[in-house]
């Protein structure tokens, strides 16, 4: 059933979207005749008709810019500052209420932008803010300190918590650019911010969001080249140092067997660490927090599980639950009708259609305003949690925890190889490599799913759409603003995975071009932040520093030893036969013993036979470990060309489902 959210303890008053989000303003652009026109504000904004307050502003940047480099021009620049709850703020307290709202945006923009001209509100209660000519590394810094302070607004003696929505356009760094034109383009950029729902300032640009398209489409020639690179770049090395008159094999052949090492050790030192069990701490009956569990369903793709997922969420032995299912859809679906008479029989149960979404991310951040939950946790719509893992997140969450991540296990392993090679494998990660990272680098990661955040930390960092690992993305900015990270491997939900070779692909790709993406934005921020230690940093370091780096250094080995034997040994390649066996034995045996303790600590009921883990140790030494990396070499080519696309992976095999309902082009 949909309920109107009761004001939480505090005062503030978190707006409902159940209507909001079926309203057109949320996804149609106002004429532009609209755009245009402008209603001053009673507070901040100038007393001039709308057509003299545009013409006064400059069009033209100052001719001395072109003496600067590109990136330091300052460029004229209009701000629209939105909020996603206009409508609401509108059908709930009327017009005066909008007016009032909207100066206290031009307020915030004033105080953190100073600028000449001051703001104006539209008719439709949205601010234009005219900030002069700056530099655009100056106006981002404003504009998230802007998105900061309106996170909440006072209304009538409330706090209201509101999810601002801003967007920016510049003029060119030469020539001219009528003013009108840059206020339609930043409203333009303000209503893709309101979809988004992730507070997050969004530029116009007329640019295209795919990026450039050398080799985008042509992932065959990707794997070759990055194949060949990954064999070339140390003979390469080699050879151009010998032409210097530099003999370099030794310390480069000692640089990619070192490599080899390292990255081996870490394996062996997160199994270890991963045997002794996880202890969560005691939860009193009388402190059990409201848990509020996201489901985020991309329609029709999951379509064939979704009443099955709500259905195991129904039967979790938790008594404080509140369960929201957020989906978008391309249309109207027979299972919609379902869902809402499920929703009907189950008062813990609210259905949000969330019509302008096309991801995951855009889903939980609609979703983030009708959940009353002290917790939130992110789910895909595959996902059946087992009866207990409420009850064990709610107990980290009281003892102290800010996120908690809990084992994801296939359930869907027999139904074909690949799946089957799948369901070891996330064996291998959720019951082995999580838990063994959280405990040596001091924090765990958010994986997508089955993972808990604190209410009031989810909504401050949200989800952001243009990041291809959303999940990854916001564990590392949680990391960052000081939240406590742990992992639980005991905290348990069964989901679906790929039956296919394509469909695996598809998935790997996303996944690890999503972390190399993340590595690239915020690897710099964790280890410039204030809120982690040495440790934290260090793993991070590994994290997404050092997984990127370890790809290249898996087939290095083969060239040198080539060049050495080529050349007879003279570059000075060491090729100490005891020292290269147990290099080989050291590396070759970390996957094998990763394996076995996988085994070991995998719940008896969830547990395939051993000779299965076998296949798989195998299976991993002899060419899977190497298909990953070569994925994500090709992945990192596909984030340095530009090339983003997000393509859903399908829960079921042979659903046939329409094209381009589970695509989306996602922007740099």
């Amino acid at each position: 059933m949909t309920t109107t959210l009761p004001a939480p303890p505090d005062g503030t008053v978190v707006l409902p979207t159940q209507r909001l989000y079926g309203l057109p303003p949320i996804d149609a652009a106002p004429p532009r005749s609209a755009r245009v026109r402008v209603h001053p504000s009673q507070r901040g904004a100038r007393q001039v008709p709308a057509a003299a307050w545009l013409d006064a502003l400059p069009g033209r940047p100052s001719p001395w810019t072109v003496l600067l480099p590109t990136a330091l021009r300052p460029r004229v620049t209009m701000v629209a500052v939105d909020y996603a709850e206009r409508e609401q703020v509108l059908a709930e307290h009327g017009p005066d209420a909008v007016r009032e709202v909207a100066a206290a945006l031009a307020h915030a923009v004033r105080a953190a932008l100073p600028a000449p001209d001051a703001p104006v509100v539209t008719a439709a209660g949205q601010v234009l803010a005219p900030v002069g000519a700056l530099r655009q590394a100056v106006l981002e810094r404003g504009l998230h300190q802007v998105a900061e302070r309106m996170r909440s607004v006072q209304l009538g003696g409330r706090t209201l918590a509101i999810t601002p929505a801003i967007g920016w356009a510049a003029a060119p760094t030469l020539g001219p650019r009528a003013v009108p034109e840059l206020a339609e383009q930043a409203l333009e950029a303000a209503q893709v911010a309101r979809r988004r729902l992730d507070a997050v300032p969004q530029q116009w640009t007329d640019e295209p969001a795919a990026g450039r398209r050398l080799l985008s489409h042509r992932t065959r020639r990707q794997i070759a080249l990055t194949t060949v690179i990954a064999l070339a770049w140390p003979l390469a090395i080699v050879g151009l140092s010998l032409a210097l008159g530099i003999e370099p094999a030794d310390w480069v052949f000692r640089f990619v067997v070192l490599g080899l090492l390292v990255t081996s050790a870490m394996i062996w030192i997160e199994s270890v660490l991963a045997l002794p069990a996880a202890t969560p701490p005691p939860l009193p009956d009388d402190e059990r927090p409201l848990l509020t569990a996201v489901i985020a369903a991309d329609l029709p793709n999951e379509a064939a599980t979704i009443v099955e997922t709500l259905q195991a969420f129904l039967r979790v032995d938790y008594a404080r639950t509140e369960i929201v299912l957020a989906y978008n859809t391309p249309g109207p679906l027979p299972v919609e009708a379902q869902l809402h008479a499920l929703a009907a029989e189950h008062d813990q149960l609210t259905v949000l259609h969330v019509p302008f979404s096309t991801s995951k991310a855009q889903n939980v951040n609609a979703a983030l305003h009708v959940a009353t939950g002290d917790a939130i946790g992110v789910f895909d719509a595959d996902h059946h949690p087992e009866p207990d893992a409420f009850t064990r997140a709610a107990a980290w969450l009281s003892g102290g925890a800010d996120v908690v991540q809990g084992r994801c296990v296939v359930r869907n392993g027999p139904e074909s190889p690949v799946s089957a090679l799948v369901a070891r494998e996330f064996d291998a990660i959720y019951g082995v490599s999580h838990l063994g990272r959280a405990r040596l680098h001091g924090f765990a990661v958010f994986g997508g799913s089955n993972g808990w955040f604190r209410a009031d930390l989810l909504r401050e960092l949200r989800l952001r759409p243009d990041m291809l690992t959303e999940d990854i993305d916001v564990s590392v900015r949680a990391l960052t603003a000081g939240a406590e990270l742990v992992y639980d491997p005991d905290m348990i939900s069964t989901e679906l995975a790929p039956v296919t070779v394509a469909r695996w692909w598809r998935q790997r790709a996303r996944w690890a071009q999503g972390w190399f993406q993340v590595s690239l934005r915020r690897l710099g921020a964790v280890l410039r932040s204030p809120h982690t230690d040495t440790r934290q940093r260090l793993g991070a370091s590994v994290l997404l520093g050092w997984r990127e780096v370890a790809p290249w250094l898996s087939l290095a080995v083969l060239p040198l030893l080539v060049w050495s034997t080529w050349f007879d040994g003279t570059p000075g390649i060491p090729l100490n036969v005891p020292s290269l066996l147990l290099a080989l034995a050291f590396t070759s045996l970390a996957g094998p013993f990763q394996t076995w303790v996988s085994y070991r600590t995998t719940p008896a009921h969830l547990r395939a036979p051993a000779r299965r883990y076998a296949v798989y140790a195998l299976m991993s030494v002899l060419w899977y470990a190497e298909l990953k990396n070569i994925v994500a070499r090709v992945a990192q080519l596909k984030e340095s060309v530009g090339e983003r696309r997000w393509v859903t992976t399908p829960r079921t095999a042979g659903t046939v489902v329409p094209a381009g309902s589970i695509t989306t082009e996602v922007a740099a």
